[in-house]
């Protein structure tokens, strides 16, 4: 059986094992290249996040950001949009944004 190498697996904010596989990690920098090699960023938007929104197109995947000061892009938000299968889920991808998506919000921070 083909195991799919594994780049990350972090528990988010809502104990939930997510991961980035080699495969998709490629595809996400390929179409933001200003990603790559951001991956702590990544784990640290999934784990401690300070606003998750549902994604209006898919009621499966949630939207993780994380405001940073310093990226490869000036200070942007991180997006990490991840599918979420019962207690476990995947990153489908992750871009910088200037702004936060519409979108129900199921956590803030206060």
């Amino acid at each position: 059986m083909f195991m799919e190498k594994i780049v990350f697996e972090v528990i988010s904010k809502f104990d939930w094992r997510i991961s980035l596989t080699e495969a998709r990690y490629n595809h996400v920098c390929k179409r933001h290249p200003e990603v790559f090699g951001e991956v702590d960023k990544m784990k640290e938007t999934l784990s401690s996040p300070q606003v998750v929104r549902k994604s209006m197109y898919d009621e499966k995947v949630l939207l993780f950001y994380h405001f940073f000061k310093n990226t490869t892009v000036t200070e942007k938000y991180l997006m990490v949009a991840a599918r979420i299968l019962n207690v476990e889920g995947f990153v489908v991808t992750s871009y910088f944004t200037d702004k936060i998506k519409m979108g129900v919000e199921i956590w803030g921070e206060k």
